[in-house]
């Protein structure tokens, strides 16, 4: 199983898998992972003929088969064909994939986007999934302790020459708890609310941008 970290070196070095499975009840680095697929691999034009968006609730009776189909065609301007099943957890017959693994169309990258949890791994699909090519990477949330490090190290790489007062840490682990996504919809209005010169975000920041105060 994949790590985050590795999947997106594979992807910025342009080294594609036919398939990428993420799945996990964390949702932010599936949101990552499938949004630099969506935004990098095909160009501006291409996209426009050769991207192509699917949700799970929108398929009859949760039926991957149609998202096959769409697979096994060619792409119209000569490069990769990508399409990304966002709200994967609604899919239930997962039967046509299977025949596709074995044979997948080299030119089309096929994301799924199985939030909230993960597909069941009995199925042979998924216990054979990296042995046929494609990423399987499980995000899970951080543990409460892991929280505050997390952010601290979010700005740190954000901004080397911006530091987080540690009690702030504390209090945005406290009143958000462990979901990144809304962890980092805080910050970065912290980060963007600064004043001209601030590098320290401090708790009179925090209270004035977002409301919190302890």
């Amino acid at each position: 199983m994949a790590k985050y970290e590795e999947v997106m070196i594979g992807l910025k070095q342009g080294k594609y898998a036919p398939a990428y499975m993420l799945c996990g009840k964390e949702s932010y680095y599936i949101d990552l992972v499938a949004n630099y697929i969506e935004q990098n691999v095909l160009d501006e034009m291409a996209r426009e003929f050769d991207q192509t968006i699917i949700y799970g609730k929108d398929l009859s009776g949760g039926d991957v088969s149609a998202v096959i189909g769409a697979a096994r065609g060619f792409a119209m301007m000569g490069g990769y064909k990508v399409i990304i099943v966002k709200e994967a957890q609604h899919i239930k017959k997962w039967e046509a994939l299977a025949l596709y693994m074995d044979n997948p169309q080299p030119s089309t990258i096929l994301v799924f986007c199985y939030k909230y949890g993960s597909p069941d791994k009995r199925l042979n699909l998924f216990k054979n999934w990296e042995k046929k090519g494609g990423v399987l990477m499980e995000s899970e949330p951080l543990r409460d302790y892991q929280v505050e490090k997390w952010i601290r190290d979010y700005v740190a790489e954000w901004n080397e020459a911006i530091r987080i007062d540690e009690k702030v840490a504390k209090i945005l682990a406290d009143s958000i708890g462990t979901d990144l996504t809304q962890i980092v919809g805080a910050l970065q209005k912290l980060i963007d609310g600064r004043p001209e010169g601030v590098k320290v975000i401090d708790a009179a920041l925090v209270e004035r941008n977002i409301g919190i105060s302890k």
